[in-house]
């Protein structure tokens, strides 16, 4: 690679090291004046903080830029070739090693943005995590609920039978049995983790996987660099990182909806009574943990499998009327030879 003229190399470092010289005293002076403490400071809106993280970054990408800059070297020819592999192929059954990789970088952003949120402090009382305050919604106490009546080995309790109404409380059933009124498995869900004493480390398990099988689900539709932009926006989604810490029904039903649409279009890419099986088990999972969202997720596949079924049948119905001309016209034929 040719090098550059020194006195380029010398204005390119004292533009940085000037516009490291403005950036800097401000990032600091906005660090101590931020009433997010720690790292937090950095998710703060400032016009500098964003410049600070690129100018800072910059050494590094120059003194590596050599494999980014040649196209045919073998690290850039390498990542290329794994970018757009697709299942169909011979080579993407030899790229597990790059497959581990992105698996991993998903998991691990969707868990480290999970836990971000947990540790972020609770509006203006620092001294309280997000993580550590008492669940937001109804909702988390009835599942709580349901999985501390799984983790008990029963399914109900008994209403108490002279005061009932005083344990009347939102969705939860009084009426001469006491217990959590939604669908079972999202209690079967939180239930293990509740007996290890982490109630929400079984949330952001369901998170990181359900980025995992985005990733599987692109890599279906298109290739694996498709699958892996998808995993990690899916991944640094708030919405995701948010409702990870909420003991709610959307984690465990996106687990099972997830795992049914990634067999399903392994299904009609191999045609495997396996992946059928595990696309109803996904969904079957989903449809314990909310019944309407399943059956609404499902209904476009249904389409599918219902027009994919109809031309086999009506394909093996041809099938057996032209094997029984051909059955019927044999001793006609046998005759005319004859």
């Amino acid at each position: 690679m040719p090098q550059l003229p020194r006195r380029i190399v010398i204005a390119q470092t004292a533009a940085l090291l000037a516009a490291l010289a403005v950036v800097i005293p401000t990032e600091i002076e906005h660090w101590r004046t931020s009433q997010q403490k720690g790292a937090n400071w950095f998710f703060g809106i400032y016009d500098t903080t964003i410049p600070l993280l690129l100018l800072l970054l910059l050494p590094y990408f120059w003194s590596v830029r050599r494999p980014f800059l040649l196209l045919d070297s073998s690290w850039w020819q390498q990542l290329c070739a794994w970018w757009n592999d697709r299942p169909q192929t011979e080579r993407a059954t030899r790229s597990r090693r790059g497959l581990l990789i992105a698996v991993l970088l998903i998991a691990v952003t969707s868990l480290l943005l999970s836990h971000h949120v947990f540790s972020l402090p609770a509006g203006d009382r620092e001294q309280y995590r997000f993580g550590e305050l008492p669940p937001a919604y109804h909702d988390e106490f009835s599942y709580l609920f349901q999985a501390k009546t799984y983790l008990a080995g029963r399914l109900s309790f008994e209403s108490h039978p002279t005061a009932a109404r005083l344990f009347d409380q939102m969705h939860v059933v009084n009426e001469g049995r006491f217990a959590s009124r939604y669908f079972p498995a999202t209690g079967l869900w939180i239930a293990p983790w509740l007996w290890l004493g982490w109630p929400i480390l079984g949330h952001w398990l369901a998170g990181a996987a359900t980025c995992v099988l985005v990733f599987g689900i692109g890599r279906e539709l298109s290739n694996n660099g498709t699958g892996f932009v998808a995993g990690m926006l899916t991944a640094l989604s708030p919405g995701m990182a948010l409702f990870g810490n909420l003991l709610l029904a959307h984690h465990p039903t996106l687990l099972g909806l997830f795992f049914f649409a990634w067999s399903f279009l392994r299904w009609l890419r191999r045609g495997s009574i396996r992946d059928v099986a595990f696309a109803g088990i996904g969904l079957s999972w989903a449809m314990l943990c909310r019944p309407m969202t399943a059956a609404g997720f499902a209904l476009s596949f249904g389409v599918v499998f219902v027009v994919k079924l109809w031309a086999k049948l009506t394909r093996s119905a041809s099938e057996g009327e032209v094997r029984g001309t051909l059955s019927t016209d044999r001793p006609a034929l046998a005759c005319a030879s004859g």
